[in-house]
């Protein structure tokens, strides 16, 4: 072997040492982003938990404009049987828009909302965002959901109308709550009031009672920071 061809033997064992180096970086920085984001999340689903527990909070309270909760110090995630702790991961969320706030700026209407003083149905847009960052502070991953509400004052005070999970990123939800469409109204997300019979005294008096209706539906226009037109496929 020639001086020239030792040399070039020696040259391309470092190209591949490094190649295989660079595969080696790559692989590694995939697996981390991909485990930041699978924390990110287990996050997120958490933020949209203690936004839900917070709103329901305040309904069964018998508020009539809504706050979100404040946002907590970031969460050290360590590894398993391990005291190191790699990732940091913070959560936030915020409120976009809400029927109880006036039609300023509407861009919704919140259909067939029911206004019965029981039950007192609103709409709030709403937005939670996890975090994720290294020891050093270095952001790794970010998610965000946005979604719409609908505050009731009787249980369960808080239900899920849309979300823009799991859409292409850029497209927000709509106030989709609230339709009657289809033969006979077949497809119906209006929130129903009925009055029951009720005596303790005398509860045979009841017996064979029918429900009676007494829905109070508005559709108020509202703003949602979060809203797309109409028609976009949930």
């Amino acid at each position: 072997m020639t001086y020239l061809q030792a040399l070039w033997a020696l040259v391309l064992c470092a190209i591949l040492s490094a190649a295989w180096l660079d595969a080696t970086a790559v692989a590694t920085v995939a697996a981390a982003k991909h485990a930041a984001l699978r924390t990110a999340a287990v996050a997120l689903d958490r933020a949209q938990d203690v936004l839900i527990e917070s709103i329901a909070a305040q309904a069964a309270a018998g508020a009539s404009l809504f706050t979100a909760p404040s946002p907590g110090p970031a969460e050290p995630i360590c590894l398993p049987g391990e005291r190191k702790c790699p990732l940091r991961v913070a959560t936030t969320s915020s409120l976009a828009g809400q029927t109880g706030a006036g039609s300023g700026g509407a861009n919704q209407t919140a259909l067939n909302v029911q206004a019965q003083a029981a039950i007192v149905e609103q709409r709030l847009g709403a937005t939670v965002t996890a975090v994720v960052s290294n020891a050093g502070g270095v952001q790794i991953a970010s998610v965000s959901r946005r979604l719409t509400l609908r505050t009731l004052a009787t249980w369960p005070y808080v239900t899920v109308s849309s979300s823009d999970e799991p859409s292409v990123e850029g497209i927000a939800v709509g106030d989709f709550a609230g339709a009657c469409t289809g033969a006979g109204c077949g497809d119906d997300s209006r929130v129903h009031a009925v009055l029951v019979c009720s005596d303790p005294d005398q509860p045979q008096r009841c017996v064979g009672q029918p429900y009676v209706p007494v829905d109070a539906f508005t559709s108020p226009p509202w703003f949602d920071g979060n809203a797309a037109p109409r028609g976009w496929s949930q």
